[in-house]
């Protein structure tokens, strides 16, 4: 049971450091080492020092027992939502995204006390800055997968646990057309109703085409007459 015994039947203590049984009083001291980090809860080692006292010959004798009270449970982190967010405006990819902070806990270890690694694709780079948030940097259109870890202060290591992120181009091609664009009316012989001469002229996208362009793919160019005219 780890506690003395007076004729085969455990001393009950409560809530005590002291016990008496007839004639005999027995009672402990505690010395508690830690065994992990300093200031690490949960885990433990105790040597407790025995004494039983015989009033009647007022002989005694002492013993010492180690207790170990050790930490095996893993830090548990609740589960992510996926994610979808869009490159950067100028850049086929996000610069800098905030990564979502880790709900961690542990049975024994207040949340605070958690080491917390996050890991992620090949060749993205992921950093705490000044504000204690984690960031990744240089994010592609692609969905990327980022693993969550927590360690406790006695080495127990979580589950991983993934956040998933898509990566998506959201951003509208830019258009830039010439301002002004001069164009030569053919000369066929084609008679409108009135009987004047009517001229034809073709203008394709690319005519006037100043350089649209988007930051992910190529751009397919369209033009349309704008409302209908007539001399």
């Amino acid at each position: 049971t780890g506690r003395p015994t007076v004729e085969g039947k455990p001393v009950s203590f409560g809530s005590s450091t002291t016990a008496q049984i007839c004639d005999i009083l027995i009672a402990y001291t505690d010395l508690v080492l830690p065994t992990c980090e300093e200031d690490c809860d949960g885990s433990v080692k105790i040597i407790r020092s025995w004494t039983a006292l015989d009033w009647c010959t007022q002989g005694y004798s002492t013993d010492s027992q180690i207790i170990h009270l050790k930490d095996n449970d893993d830090p548990v982190i609740a589960p992510f939502d996926p994610a979808t967010a869009s490159v950067d405006p100028w850049t086929c990819q996000i610069d800098r995204y905030l990564l979502p902070e880790m709900d961690a806990s542990d049975n024994c270890a207040p949340s605070h006390k958690l080491k917390k690694t996050i890991t992620g694709p090949a060749g993205i780079v992921i950093a705490e800055e000044a504000d204690g948030n984690y960031y990744a940097y240089g994010l592609p259109k692609v969905t990327h997968y980022f693993n969550y870890y927590a360690t406790d202060c006695c080495g127990n290591v979580s589950l991983v646990q993934p956040f998933e992120l898509t990566v998506i181009d959201d951003v509208a091609p830019v258009a830039i057309a010439k301002q002004y664009t001069v164009i030569s009316l053919s000369n066929v012989e084609d008679f409108d109703e009135s009987g004047d001469l009517d001229g034809i002229a073709k203008m394709y996208a690319e005519s006037i085409d100043n350089g649209s362009y988007d930051r992910c793919t190529d751009v397919h160019l369209e033009i349309r007459r704008d409302g209908v005219y007539s001399s």
